[in-house]
């Protein structure tokens, strides 16, 4: 069964104790109604066809890999399926995280370094874009073998850039993975080697700028 959100509407600063947000609800390609939180804490809403909100319900807890948050002690806590209202909260966050990668590659060349598993950027300065081949070749001519994201797919670049920075999810979308903990690598580094942390939709820290 193939579930996606279209049409997202994202209210950031209208979100409190949850994201705030309205889509429509596709399964297997057809719109089966819209799904929406009011970002104050409460459960997310459906509208519209309920047989087929509940048949995507099972699905989702017979198929989806189930999650858990951490114990006191950090073990692994009672493990939870993932309903159809969690499902659509970690794609809801795969949408932030994704337009949130996109601003940063259009001011940065995002790279990995050979056998580094750190991801690294370089900021661009107009009017050269991060999309030049001359202005990657710049960057591959210093660092031989580097994995640039920006030369990638929007899925490719994703599955390294979520993997190696602590993007801020929603706060009602814990992802269905074994664990409901944020996937980040504290080495992702400027190219002047300086730490950067990414808990908000900024980077809290500058490296060097191209062309210089």
């Amino acid at each position: 069964m193939k579930i996606e959100l279209r049409t997202i509407e994202h209210h950031l600063s209208f979100s409190e104790k949850t994201e705030r947000y309205c889509a429509a609800l596709r399964v297997d390609e057809a719109c089966i109604g819209r799904v929406s939180n009011r970002g104050t804490g409460g459960a997310v809403d459906f509208h519209d066809d309920h047989v087929a909100f509940a048949k995507a319900d099972s699905w989702c807890r017979l198929n989806l890999p189930r999650w858990s948050s951490p114990g006191p002690d950090g073990e692994p806590g009672t493990r939870h399926e993932t309903d159809l209202e969690m499902n659509s909260g970690a794609l809801l966050a795969r949408h932030v995280g994704i337009k949130q990668m996109q601003r940063d590659l259009r001011a940065n060349l995002m790279f990995r370094k050979l056998g580094d598993g750190a991801l690294y950027m370089v900021k661009v300065r107009a009017p050269a874009k991060t999309t030049d081949p001359a202005v990657q070749a710049r960057l591959l001519a210093q660092y031989p073998g580097a994995l640039i994201l920006n030369a990638l797919t929007n899925d490719e670049a994703w599955m390294i850039y979520s993997e190696c920075s602590e993007c801020r999810s929603p706060a009602n979308s814990p992802p269905p993975t074994a664990t409901h903990t944020t996937s980040g690598c504290a080495a992702m580094r400027t190219a002047g080697h300086r730490s950067i942390r990414r808990r908000t939709r900024r980077i809290s820290g500058h490296g060097p700028t191209w062309p210089g």
